[in-house]
């Protein structure tokens, strides 16, 4: 989990979790991973004697991280937004390799409609997407950036949980 929290861009374990947490907050390891193991030495409940859990690293929980994470004063996700944040890093990162040009149908029909708002000669170049990176690569710069394209699109979906997609109707 803490490799999938701090994972920079290009890492391979980035993913939505990554981007917000680099979004939200500071984050700090404090104690070397190393100093908390073995975990029977340290943490409870102590695996049973003799039983027959495997001893390797890909047990819940090993290696074991201790870190801050302090909030940052100035959010980048607003209040309010956290569902769109969530229903953009959910949709893009299913297609984490497909570069952004090509993955943003998946957060709707007509989505690409999106990609002048966010290359378009308009727009300073300081705020124009790389639109071959893949959502793995992109930066909470680039996030920010797409979610306020989003945001200001008219026809973006009222309903933005990803389950409902398959809701019967009444």
């Amino acid at each position: 989990m803490y490799a999938r929290v701090t994972a920079p861009p290009k890492d391979k374990a980035r993913c939505k979790l990554s981007v917000i947490a680099e979004a939200t907050a500071a984050i700090e390891e404090v104690v070397d991973p190393t100093k908390l193991a073995p975990y029977e030495k340290h943490f409870h409940p102590v695996p049973a004697p003799g039983s027959t859990v495997k001893m390797t690293s890909k047990r819940v929980g090993q290696p074991m991280h201790a870190f801050t994470a302090t909030p940052y004063s100035e959010q980048v996700i607003k209040k309010g937004e956290t569902d769109k944040w969530d229903y953009c890093l959910r949709r893009l990162f299913v297609l984490k390799t497909t570069p952004l040009k090509d993955a943003m149908n998946s957060l709707a029909p007509g989505a690409t409609s999106l990609l002048k708002d966010l290359t378009g000669s308009n727009i300073p170049v300081s705020q124009r997407v790389k639109t071959t990176k893949s959502p793995r690569e992109m930066t909470v710069a680039d996030w920010a950036l797409v979610l306020r394209a989003f945001n200001n699109w008219p026809f973006k979906p009222e309903e933005l949980m990803i389950g409902d997609a398959f809701k019967e109707l009444d």
